[in-house]
């Protein structure tokens, strides 16, 4: 019996995990992301990385689709959708690249947590 994996936010680590999760035989793949194109290209090349990477072996379900995480219709509907066994939240709303447009002192703070704490980290 298949198990479903929602991936949600395409970003650096949620495309690396949606390629890892499309080589493991028996797991559809439902990857989303506010991006729908991105969603859908991420999709794709699970496809073509299971007809380069595996011979011979079916080429993975998944489903690539758009979603604003903020919209809890938009969510609750996905997850009617494609009733997931697992859900992987890559979704962020502060990317670590935004650190860099802050004043180098807050930035520093945040990051660090100073002057305790764990701060934030990518």
């Amino acid at each position: 019996m298949d198990k479903t994996l929602m991936i949600l936010g395409l970003g650096g680590v949620g495309t690396y995990a949606a390629h890892l999760a499309g080589r493991l035989p028996g797991v559809r793949v439902a990857v989303g992301d506010i991006r729908a194109d991105h969603a859908r290209q991420v999709a794709n090349s699970l496809i073509a990385d299971s007809y380069f990477l595996q011979e011979y072996r079916r080429f993975p379900e998944v489903a690539g689709f758009g979603i604003d995480m903020l919209d809890t219709e938009a969510v609750a509907e996905a997850l009617e959708r494609y009733r997931p066994d697992v859900i992987f939240n890559a979704a962020t709303l502060l990317s670590w690249w935004h650190l860099h447009r802050l004043p180098h002192d807050l930035a520093r703070r945040i990051y660090y947590g100073a002057p305790e704490g764990s701060g934030l980290r990518p």
